[in-house]
C-alpha cells in the first residue's frame, strides 16, 4: 500500500496537499526482523483538526470560511485529477500557524478510474 501513496504523492502538486519531501529506507536487521522500514518526511504543519478540536479551539466565522475553501479546492484538485482520497477526516486535514490548511495521508487513497488513467 506504501508504493502506491508514494507513487501518488509524487505526482500531485497543489498548495492544499500535504508535500512530501523525502523517502528514507533503513536496511534491514535483526532488530527490523530482517525486513527494513520505510519512513515518509511530510513538511511540517502545526496542528491536525483532531487535535484541535479536543483542545476546544474555537474559530470565527471568516477563519471557518478560509478554511472549507482551501479544503474544497484541495478536494477540487484532486477530483479533477481523477484521484479520490477515501479517508477524509479531522486527523488527516492539516493547519499550520499561518493558516494554511492541507489534506495528508493518502494511504486508502486510489484513482477514480485506475484503467482510464493507464491509458
Amino acid at each position: 500500500m506504501i508504493v502506491s501513496e508514494i507513487t501518488l504523492l509524487k505526482q500531485i502538486d497543489h498548495p492544499n496537499i500535504i508535500k512530501l519531501k523525502e523517502i528514507i529506507l533503513s536496511r534491514p536487521n535483526k532488530r527490523n526482523l530482517f525486513r527494513g522500514s520505510t519512513f515518509l518526511v511530510f513538511e511540517y504543519m502545526d496542528h491536525d483538526f483532531a487535535g484541535l478540536f479536543k483542545m476546544k479551539r474555537k474559530f470565527s466565522l471568516p477563519e471557518i470560511k478560509c478554511i472549507f475553501k482551501q479544503l474544497l479546492e484541495g478536494i477540487a484538485y484532486l477530483h479533477k485529477n481523477k484521484i479520490f482520497h477515501r479517508d477524509i477526516k479531522s486527523a488527516n486535514i492539516l493547519l499550520n500557524d499561518e493558516g494554511d490548511v492541507k489534506l495528508a495521508d493518502f494511504g486508502w487513497s486510489n484513482y477514480l478510474n485506475d484503467h482510464e488513467r493507464k491509458t
